[in-house]
């Protein structure tokens, strides 16, 4: 059987937990790029890991 990820759409909650998780990533990215502290490579490939990460359960609620 095949994964179809609409059917986790008719679970609001975890529709909602994406949407607050997705805002939560891209919100601490962005928060990181206004301060800009300096700091370590690995420190920064966290914070562009996250906001990848972020922006795809963003764009991933909205497909579902």
């Amino acid at each position: 059987m095949q994964f179809d990820p609409r059917d986790l759409s008719t679970y609001p909650f975890i529709r909602a937990s994406c949407i607050l998780l997705g805002v939560f990533l891209v919100g601490y990215c962005l928060h990181f790029a206004l301060t800009l502290p300096p700091g370590s490579p690995e420190f920064v490939m966290r914070h562009i890991a996250a906001l990848i990460v972020g922006t795809l359960l963003l764009l991933g609620t909205i497909w579902i």
